[in-house]
């Protein structure tokens, strides 16, 4: 993409350093529990000048890979819709945005919505953001059945169809492979939550995959790659 500047090549690594720091960076698509939107601001500073590939493990909103916009990425999750939503915003943005444009922000609507199981990935995209996008606080949370169970959160104002942002987005996803599941073992950078901690209320924001008794399992994968003071 014309936007995007490359590093001089790093001896250390045989990818081409991949780092791209926009200034008015993108704004995510999706707002996530644990988002570092606020926070990319003082966490950016301590991104390496250059680097080969960006990974991050816990993808969710992806506020900081949006601000940096790297060349290539692996991005993971664990909630195996997320990933498939990213898919669909990477390959079919105009699909996506032809299909939220139909969608109305009312509360009938979005529990007809919420009740709705659509085939197709690209449907399934949409219904993901839209929940996302009008659910009460901005909360992803499933049931015991594996439901999405948050309510309407009456926010009439917003239109679920941000085309520019899908299309910003799509753009920077471009270079990135996506994977659902566990954590990926392979990246040169790895962004960490220091503060990480998992609340009750909160056990099945990724249908219950991860919690803290996985945490050594971070910390050794951390070690093994000499990632970090761990």
């Amino acid at each position: 993409m014309n936007d995007r500047v490359q590093n001089a090549p790093n001896a250390k690594s045989k990818e081409t350093p991949a780092i791209q720091v926009d200034p008015r960076g993108v704004q995510p698509l999706l707002k996530w529990p644990g988002g570092k939107r606020a926070l990319v601001g003082s966490i950016l500073p301590s991104v390496p000048k250059e680097f080969g590939r960006y990974f991050e493990p816990f993808l969710g909103g992806g506020a900081l890979f949006f601000a940096i916009s790297p060349l290539r990425a692996t991005l993971s999750d664990a909630n195996a819709d997320l990933i498939e939503t990213y898919k669909v915003v990477r390959d079919r943005p105009n699909e996506l945005i032809q299909l939220l444009r139909k969608l109305h922000n009312s509360k009938n609507q979005y529990y007809k919505i919420r009740a709705n199981r659509p085939e197709g990935p690209t449907e399934r995209a949409a219904r993901f953001i839209y929940l996302c996008t009008l659910a009460f606080n901005g909360i992803h949370r499933y049931n015991l059945k594996g439901e999405f169970n948050v309510p309407y959160g009456f926010k009439t104002h917003i239109d679920v169809c941000d085309e520019e942002r899908i299309i910003a987005c799509s753009a920077r996803l471009k270079g990135s492979s996506l994977v659902a599941g566990d954590l990926a073992e392979h990246g040169q950078v790895v962004r960490l939550h220091r503060w990480m901690r998992v609340f009750t209320n909160h056990y099945w924001i990724a249908s219950g995959r991860w919690n803290l008794h996985k945490a050594p399992k971070l910390v050794r994968f951390c070690r093994s790659r000499r990632i970090g003071n761990l």
